[in-house]
Protein backbone atom coordinates (compact mmCIF):
# COMPACT_ATOMS: atom_id res chain seq x y z
CA UNK A 1 0.00 0.00 0.00
CA UNK A 2 1.36 3.58 -1.04
CA UNK A 3 0.23 4.81 2.66
CA UNK A 4 2.14 2.16 4.42
CA UNK A 5 4.98 3.28 2.07
CA UNK A 6 4.91 7.01 2.84
CA UNK A 7 4.97 5.72 6.82
CA UNK A 8 8.26 3.71 6.28
CA UNK A 9 9.65 6.99 4.59
CA UNK A 10 8.32 9.71 7.24
CA UNK A 11 9.99 7.24 9.85
CA UNK A 12 13.57 7.14 8.37
CA UNK A 13 13.28 10.69 7.49
CA UNK A 14 12.23 11.21 11.65
CA UNK A 15 15.37 9.12 12.23
CA UNK A 16 17.57 11.64 11.04
CA UNK A 17 17.05 14.19 12.83
CA UNK A 18 13.64 14.41 14.60
CA UNK A 19 12.05 16.99 13.64
CA UNK A 20 8.46 16.48 12.45
CA UNK A 21 8.52 19.42 10.14
CA UNK A 22 11.54 18.09 8.44
CA UNK A 23 10.30 14.80 7.66
CA UNK A 24 6.48 15.73 6.70
CA UNK A 25 8.45 17.80 4.27
CA UNK A 26 10.92 15.41 3.09
CA UNK A 27 7.92 12.60 2.20
CA UNK A 28 5.10 14.92 0.98
CA UNK A 29 3.03 14.45 4.09
CA UNK A 30 1.04 16.96 6.22
CA UNK A 31 1.63 17.28 9.59
CA UNK A 32 -2.05 17.13 10.55
CA UNK A 33 -1.58 13.44 8.57
CA UNK A 34 0.88 12.15 10.63
CA UNK A 35 -0.86 13.72 13.99
CA UNK A 36 -3.81 11.93 12.93
CA UNK A 37 -2.18 8.54 12.18
CA UNK A 38 -0.64 8.95 15.47
CA UNK A 39 -4.13 9.39 17.03
CA UNK A 40 -5.58 6.74 15.48
CA UNK A 41 -2.86 4.34 15.72
CA UNK A 42 -0.75 2.76 18.95
CA UNK A 43 1.76 1.01 16.98
CA UNK A 44 2.29 4.49 15.39
CA UNK A 45 2.59 6.38 18.00
CA UNK A 46 4.98 4.22 19.41
CA UNK A 47 7.47 4.23 16.39
CA UNK A 48 6.61 7.82 16.37
CA UNK A 49 8.22 8.12 19.52
CA UNK A 50 11.20 6.04 18.30
CA UNK A 51 11.80 7.84 15.32
CA UNK A 52 11.62 11.07 17.04
CA UNK A 53 14.21 10.06 19.91
CA UNK A 54 16.48 8.68 17.38
CA UNK A 55 16.67 11.57 15.16
CA UNK A 56 17.31 13.65 18.50
CA UNK A 57 19.86 10.99 19.76
CA UNK A 58 21.60 11.85 15.99
CA UNK A 59 21.85 15.61 16.10
CA UNK A 60 22.84 15.12 19.88
CA UNK A 61 25.68 13.44 19.00
CA UNK A 62 26.75 16.03 15.73
CA UNK A 63 26.66 18.45 18.27
CA UNK A 64 28.61 16.84 21.06
CA UNK A 65 30.99 16.50 18.19
CA UNK A 66 31.21 19.81 17.73
CA UNK A 67 31.67 20.96 20.95
CA UNK A 68 34.84 18.35 21.22
CA UNK A 69 36.08 19.67 17.89
CA UNK A 70 35.78 23.24 19.55
CA UNK A 71 37.46 21.68 23.19
CA UNK A 72 40.34 20.56 21.01
CA UNK A 73 41.05 23.21 19.23
CA UNK A 74 40.99 25.66 22.68
CA UNK A 75 37.68 26.94 22.54
CA UNK A 76 37.42 28.35 26.05
CA UNK A 77 33.26 29.10 25.93
CA UNK A 78 32.97 25.32 24.65
CA UNK A 79 35.23 24.61 27.52
CA UNK A 80 33.39 26.11 30.15
CA UNK A 81 29.99 25.00 28.59
CA UNK A 82 30.79 21.36 28.65
CA UNK A 83 32.15 21.70 32.24
CA UNK A 84 29.30 24.05 33.28
CA UNK A 85 26.98 20.99 32.14
CA UNK A 86 29.06 17.10 32.52
CA UNK A 87 31.48 17.51 35.40
CA UNK A 88 29.39 17.79 39.02
CA UNK A 89 32.75 20.28 40.38
CA UNK A 90 31.71 23.01 38.43
CA UNK A 91 27.82 22.50 37.76
CA UNK A 92 25.84 25.62 38.90
CA UNK A 93 24.35 25.58 42.26
CA UNK A 94 21.52 27.35 41.16
CA UNK A 95 20.47 24.87 38.67
CA UNK A 96 18.89 22.20 41.25
CA UNK A 97 22.08 20.17 40.70
CA UNK A 98 22.68 19.42 44.43
CA UNK A 99 22.83 15.89 43.90
CA UNK A 100 25.68 16.04 42.23
CA UNK A 101 27.54 16.58 45.38
CA UNK A 102 28.65 14.64 47.68
CA UNK A 103 27.32 13.94 51.00
CA UNK A 104 30.05 16.58 53.06
CA UNK A 105 28.89 19.23 50.96
CA UNK A 106 25.10 18.69 50.97
CA UNK A 107 25.39 18.67 54.78
CA UNK A 108 27.14 22.04 55.07
CA UNK A 109 24.53 23.40 52.09
CA UNK A 110 21.98 22.38 54.39
CA UNK A 111 23.83 23.97 57.93
CA UNK A 112 23.91 26.90 55.95
CA UNK A 113 20.60 26.87 54.47
CA UNK A 114 19.17 26.32 57.99
CA UNK A 115 21.19 28.91 59.44
CA UNK A 116 20.16 31.82 57.18
CA UNK A 117 16.26 30.53 58.03
CA UNK A 118 17.06 31.22 61.28
CA UNK A 119 18.68 34.78 60.68
CA UNK A 120 15.48 35.83 59.04
CA UNK A 121 12.93 34.77 60.45
CA UNK A 122 14.99 36.86 63.50
CA UNK A 123 15.03 39.75 61.69
CA UNK A 124 11.30 39.52 61.09
CA UNK A 125 10.40 39.01 64.49
CA UNK A 126 12.42 42.00 65.84
CA UNK A 127 11.05 43.67 63.00
CA UNK A 128 7.37 42.73 64.11
CA UNK A 129 7.60 43.39 67.91
CA UNK A 130 5.38 45.75 68.78
CA UNK A 131 2.82 44.86 65.92
CA UNK A 132 0.94 42.79 67.75
CA UNK A 133 0.91 43.62 71.48
CA UNK A 134 -1.91 41.45 73.00
CA UNK A 135 -0.75 37.98 71.06
CA UNK A 136 1.59 35.77 73.16
CA UNK A 137 4.39 35.49 70.28
CA UNK A 138 7.00 32.31 70.52
CA UNK A 139 10.61 32.97 69.17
Amino acid sequence: MKKDRVKEEFFSELEKNGIVESACKKCGVSRNSVYRWRKESIRFARRFEESRLIGEGVINDFAEANILRDIQSGSIPSSKYWLDRRHPKFIPRYRGEANKLNDYEKLVLRKEDVAKRKATLAKVMKFMDGWFPDSKREN
